[in-house]
């Protein structure tokens, strides 16, 4: 097994409840507590989870020759309404369409 990959990413202020991250020579997203001009932070997190989830299945599925239509991945999350508002459970339901 190879010696584990070490990532950097940063996030920037810009005003209000806005915030724009990413690495450094990559591209950047915004993140909008808010929700108003971006998905929040909360929302990215699971976006960032149905997305490594799907890009495994992709993966996996795509060296076992199955063609592929499409993947879904639908995620469920309960949250605290005091702070911190700390994610509290998750789940993750991953379909494919057939091709």
């Amino acid at each position: 097994m190879g010696e584990p990959t070490i990532r950097r990413a940063s996030v920037r202020w810009e005003g209000g409840l806005r915030f724009r991250g990413g690495e450094e020579s990559g591209p950047t997203t915004l993140l909008d507590a808010d929700g108003v001009e971006a998905p929040g932070p909360f929302i990215a997190l699971l976006l960032s989870a149905g997305a490594c989830a799907a890009s495994d299945v992709v993966d996996i599925l795509t060296k076992m020759r199955v063609v592929l239509g499409g993947v879904s991945v639908e995620l469920i999350a309960t949250r605290r309404d005091e702070h911190p508002r700390r994610l509290l459970a998750s789940s993750c339901f991953t379909s494919r369409d057939p091709a």
